[in-house]
């Protein structure tokens, strides 16, 4: 989940939480969370933190959802074109980014993937990092898909072509590849993956073998101003359908009717079958509706929007359908930004509903009303929060924003664990150098 100035959104820090409960458990066991401070990582469990690694140049972490391995990216700097060593200027220079394994109890880590191998056809001014990387259930496996940055404007663009890496035996195979942009999904029993791209779905076997080619196509509408949106995608938990939201070119535009009507659109959410066929399950119209924000409850019940219409933040639901469980996922959060606030509704993995509006600087969680209004008060948090996610039905980790200074580069980026009714625990701060943060929660 991210909140913050679209214009900030370039670099991210992920910080993975797991949680262990046992089966007979009647209290929530603590978290394990890795995560990183000025460029090194750590491991927080048991109520303390230790290093694991201080090389100074990691950017990213991905912890396995059993607790025992973690995922990171290394920056190992800028390289500079041959010839042009006397030029520091960013069309001659690309950063150079790398993908590493280390297990919770070991010393060294081993590289998986120098990104520098995936810049393809691109010479110098354009950097390759990693755009979503998820374990692939049951297995060893990583899945991954990249971007690149132009380091001389604020743009990137995300490809859709997959790759799968082996942490254990180093083995990678291309899964998927294209020349289009796009986002991924992976399915629950690690078999198939959804990609998603600005003009339809596929599904993909993850031993590269297409299933369903161009399952699903998107509406296409003359404007193409927003090219390159990705649709929320989440599978069902027994992996035989995936629910898909069509909205790629139809949000945000008005027609007019024969009489001179406003026709606003559509948002279509779509199942779609592992034997190819496809359904619409559910279709909502509203003027007003950020079509980013859209997630499913956990249970797969309802689709939650915000509108952020008026003044404020107003958030809405309308039923899916009853009859299908999702798969768990990270994504249970829904923002809006307001004229004078920002808020956004947090989901327990249960489909428990809370309110974080942030006013100034000061951010209140509540639980939410029916009407997805503040009602009872949990928590008041001095300044901004920049991202919350439930680990489970009572345990929340939230990052805060607090301004060392007026220089907005001197934020001090704290990590907090807490407990509904208890104080929050301090975990760590992270690197200074990165304009925001950005994490998710797997639970095992």
């Amino acid at each position: 989940m991210l909140i913050g100035d679209e214009s900030m959104r370039t670099v991210l820090i992920t910080v993975f939480v797991v949680l262990f409960m046992g089966a007979l458990s009647a209290q929530p066991m603590t978290p394990i969370i890795a995560f990183v401070e000025d460029g090194n990582l750590y491991l927080w469990q048991d109520g303390t933190r230790r290093i694991l690694l201080d090389t100074g140049n990691i950017d990213r972490v991905w912890l396995k959802p059993s607790g025992t391995q973690i995922v990171f990216t290394q920056d190992d700097g800028r390289v500079q074109k041959p010839g042009y060593d006397d030029l520091d200027i960013a069309d001659y220079q690309y950063r150079s980014t790398s993908l590493w394994v280390i297990g919770i109890d070991e010393e060294k880590p081993q590289q998986l993937v120098d990104l520098d191998d995936y810049r393809g056809d691109f010479d110098y001014g354009y950097s390759v990092f990693i755009h979503n990387l998820e374990w692939v259930p049951g297995t060893s496996l990583i899945a991954f898909n990249t971007f690149d940055q132009s380091e001389v404007a604020s743009f990137s663009n995300t490809h859709a072509n997959l790759y799968t890496v082996d942490t254990e035996t180093g083995n990678r195979v291309l899964a998927h590849i294209t020349d289009e942009y796009g986002s991924f999904v992976i399915s629950p029993d690690g078999e198939h993956a959804a990609i998603a791209t600005d003009t339809d779905i596929s599904i993909i076997g993850l031993d590269g073998r297409m299933a369903l080619p161009n399952v699903y196509r998107f509406e296409q509408s003359a404007d193409t101003s927003h090219n390159y949106y990705y649709p929320d995608m989440r599978w069902a938990a027994d992996s035989e359908s995936l629910l898909a939201v069509d909205l790629t070119t139809r949000v945000g535009w008005t027609e007019t009717d024969a009489d001179g009507n406003t026709v606003y659109p559509e948002v279509d959410v779509v199942q779609i079958h592992m034997d190819g066929t496809t359904k619409v399950l559910a279709s909502e119209e509203n003027e007003n509706f950020n079509y980013w924000t859209l997630r499913f409850v956990a249970d797969g019940v309802q689709a939650i929007y915000s509108t952020g219409e008026n003044e404020g933040c107003d958030f809405v639901a309308f039923t899916v359908t009853d009859e299908i469980q999702l798969a768990p996922s990270s994504q249970n959060t829904v923002i809006c930004y307001g004229r004078d606030e920002y808020a956004f509704i947090a989901l327990t993995p249960r489909g428990r509903v809370y309110r974080l509006e942030q006013r100034g600087g000061v951010a209140t969680l509540s639980r939410a009303c029916d009407d997805f209004s503040a009602c009872d008060i949990v928590q008041k948090i001095d300044g901004q929060v920049r991202s919350l996610d439930f680990i489970d039905e009572s345990q929340y980790i939230y990052r805060v924003v607090v301004n060392d200074n007026a220089d907005i580069f001197s934020e001090r980026r704290d990590l907090f664990y807490a407990t509904l009714g208890e104080e929050a625990q301090h975990i760590g701060t992270t690197p200074r150098r990165f304009p925001d943060d950005v994490f998710s929660v797997s639970q095992n």
